[in-house]
C-alpha cells in the first residue's frame, strides 16, 4: 500500500490510492501495508504480510505465513482454519499452519480469542501452539488474548497483559509490572517478579470464577473496579468474595480495589493500599501488627470519601479501646488510646496521617495514611464491633 501497488498472474498491475484494508486469495501473498491503520488478510497460502506504520490489524489465515506488525500498536489475529470436510458449522481443522508472528515496536497484541481449544503461549520462550493453530513462534508481543480452551499463557521480561479469556486458565506474568486477567472460569493466576496487577472482569450472569491468585514477589494488586455489587476483600485471610467474582484465594497480594458497590476491604500484616472506589466502604484494620509504625512504610486508604469508615474495633477491643480526640494541634500532649490526625505534605501530595498511641513508656503508636486533606470525625470510624453488623457476620470486626 505505500507503494500504491497491487499485482499477480491473475489481477495484472494495478494502481492503488488511499485503501487501507486487502483481503488476499489462496496463493502464496505478500501484503505490505503503510502509514495509515491497516487491515491486512492473507485467507489461505504461504502468506508474508508486513503491516508497517500505523495501528494494523493483520491476519495470516490458513498456511505457514509470516506476520509482522512493524511501528505502531498492532494486532495480530490468530485464528483456526476452518473445517473444509463437509463436518458441522463450528467444526475446526487440526491447525492453520507453522506461523511466525512479530509485533515489531509499539504495543502489540496476539489475539486468539476465537480459538475453542486450548492454546499454549510463552511470551519469553516465544511459542504459541495449539491443535487448532500449529506451532507458531511469536516475537515482539505484549498483550496476548487467550481463547475458549484451558489456555496456559506467560509473559516475558516486560509489561505484559495476559487475558485467559474462557476455560479455567494458568497465567504467570514473569517479570514486569504485569496485568492478568482471568476471566470467566476457575483460574490459577501467578504474578512472578514485579508490580503486578490481577484485573478481575464481570461476566454477565454468573461470577467470574473461583480463582487462585498469587501475587509472589513485587507489590501486587487484586482490583475489583468492575464490580457492580458488593465485594469483600480480605488480605489478612487471603480472600475476595462477591457475586460477580465469585470466591478467590489471595496470596502476596497488598493492595486491594474495591468497586461501585458498598465494600468492604480488609487489610493484612504488610504493608497494604485500599482503595474503595463508589459506594459506602469500610477499611478495616484487625491487629496492630497491620498499623505498626515500624519504619517500614505506612499502610494507606487511596480514596476516601463521604460514606467510608475506617474500623478500628479489633484493635479497640485487643488494647482495651480507643477514643477519637480529633486534630492534633502542635504542642499537644499525646494521650494513649487516642486517635488523632494531622496533615503532612508528601513529594506526591497531601496525605492525611491517623494515628493512635497503643504505650507511651514505649512510644509505639499506629499510624496510617489517608490519600488528600481530611477533616476526620468520629463519625469517619467504628470503634466498637456493635457497630458494623454486617462486618461481624464475616467475622471481620
Amino acid at each position: 500500500l505505500e507503494a500504491g501497488t497491487a499485482s499477480g498472474e491473475e489481477i495484472g498491475s494495478d494502481t492503488l490510492d488511499s485503501i487501507e484494508a486487502v483481503i488476499a486469495g489462496a496463493g502464496d501473498d505478500q501484503i505490505s501495508g503503510d502509514s495509515q491503520n491497516n487491515t491486512l488478510i492473507g485467507n489461505d497460502g504461504d502468506d508474508t504480510i508486513d503491516g508497517r506504520d500505523g495501528n494494523d490489524t493483520l491476519a495470516g489465515g490458513n498456511g505457514n505465513d509470516t506476520v509482522k506488525g512493524g511501528n505502531g500498536n498492532d494486532t495480530v489475529l490468530v485464528q483456526a482454519r476452518a473445517d473444509d470436510s463437509g463436518g458441522d458449522d463450528g467444526d475446526h481443522a487440526d491447525d492453520d499452519g507453522d506461523d511466525i508472528y512479530c509485533g515489531g515496536d509499539g504495543i502489540d497484541t496476539l489475539d486468539m480469542s476465537s480459538l475453542i481449544q486450548t492454546v499454549l503461549a510463552d511470551i519469553e520462550a516465544g511459542i504459541a501452539e495449539g491443535e487448532e493453530i500449529g506451532e507458531d513462534r511469536i516475537e515482539g508481543f505484549e498483550i496476548i488474548l487467550g481463547g475458549r480452551g484451558d489456555d496456559r499463557i506467560s509473559g516475558g521480561r516486560g509489561d505484559d497483559l495476559l487475558a485467559g479469556g474462557w476455560g479455567e486458565d494458568r497465567l504467570r506474568g514473569r517479570d514486569g509490572d504485569d496485568i492478568l486477567v482471568g476471566g470467566a472460569g476457575d483460574d490459577e493466576l501467578e504474578g512472578d517478579d514485579g508490580n503486578d496487577t490481577f484485573l478481575v472482569i464481570v461476566v454477565p450472569g454468573s461470577d467470574d470464577g473461583d480463582d487462585e491468585i498469587d501475587g509472589d514477589d513485587g507489590r501486587d494488586t487484586y482490583d475489583a473496579s468492575a464490580a457492580m455489587q458488593a465485594v469483600v476483600i480480605d488480605l489478612d485471610r487471603g480472600t475476595a468474595e462477591g457475586v460477580e467474582i465469585g470466591s478467590d484465594l489471595l496470596t502476596s497480594i497488598e493492595g486491594a480495589v474495591g468497586g461501585k458497590g458498598d465494600d468492604v476491604l480488609v487489610a493484612g500484616n504488610a504493608v497494604n493500599f485500599l482503595a474503595g472506589g463508589d459506594g459506602a466502604d469500610i477499611f478495616v484494620f484487625r491487629t496492630t501488627a497491620s498499623l505498626a509504625n515500624d519504619g517500614s512504610g505506612r499502610d494507606e486508604i487511596r480514596d476516601f470519601e463521604v460514606g467510608d469508615r475506617v474500623d478500628l474495633s479489633k484493635i479497640a477491643e485487643a488494647i482495651g479501646g480507643l477514643v477519637f480526640d480529633g486534630l492534633l494541634e502542635d504542642g499537644q500532649a499525646r494521650e494513649v488510646h487516642q486517635i488523632t490526625f494531622y496533615h503532612e505534605t508528601f513529594g506526591d501530595g497531601e496525605r492525611t496521617v491517623v494515628r493512635a498511641v497503643v504505650d507511651l513508656e514505649r512510644d509505639e503508636d499506629l499510624q496510617f495514611l489517608i490519600a488528600g486533606r481530611h477533616e476526620l470525625t468520629e463519625q469517619d470510624f467504628i470503634l466498637a464491633a456493635t457497630e458494623n453488623p454486617a462486618d461481624q457476620s464475616r467475622d471481620t470486626v
